[in-house]
């Protein structure tokens, strides 16, 4: 059983780690992956009855953002399942000394290659919420690992 095919169609990119998370704070960490769910975006709108109707104007939030979740080949040496993982256990371990603003948090670059395009999003201030388990199975022949993990972030831009 091999588990290191990597997609050629879409990647994530993790990089500007704290120092705290990872020793070599300049790495980059690679994620390729096999589904990804784009969020999507919502405008926070309140509806305001007026003399004439109805009228919308903007609430507090302004724009928000779901979560992003995608699934991602586990790699030979287990490192980026490895490497989630034990960001969550920092952030449980010493979640009494964040107050939002300190919380470890990093960015992360989704490009999507089709048809000789690049489409890439960039998501601000993220970290993992949910990592999935990771299935080993002798009943049936396995190309790859794959694993799930979900996102929370701040803000996503368009590149």
């Amino acid at each position: 059983m091999t588990h290191n095919r990597a997609s050629k169609d879409f990647r994530f990119v993790i990089s500007d780690l704290p120092e705290a998370v990872s020793l070599d704070p300049s790495r980059k960490y690679v994620f390729e992956c096999t589904t990804l769910w784009q969020p999507g975006a919502s405008l926070d709108t309140r509806r305001k009855e007026t003399f004439d109707g109805y009228c919308y104007t903007l609430g507090p939030d302004n724009v928000t953002f779901p979560s992003v979740q995608l699934f991602f080949v586990v790699d030979e040496d287990f490192a980026n399942w490895k490497f989630l993982f034990n960001w969550m256990r920092f952030i449980n371990d010493n979640r009494h000394e964040f107050n939002g603003e300190d919380a470890p948090v990093a960015n992360g670059i989704l490009s999507y290659y089709a048809n000789n395009n690049v489409f890439e999003v960039e998501f601000l201030r993220l970290f993992p919420s949910d990592l999935g388990s990771i299935q080993f199975s002798k009943a049936r022949e396995q190309e790859f690992l794959e694993a799930q993990v979900t996102f929370l972030f701040d803000d996503m831009k368009l590149k």
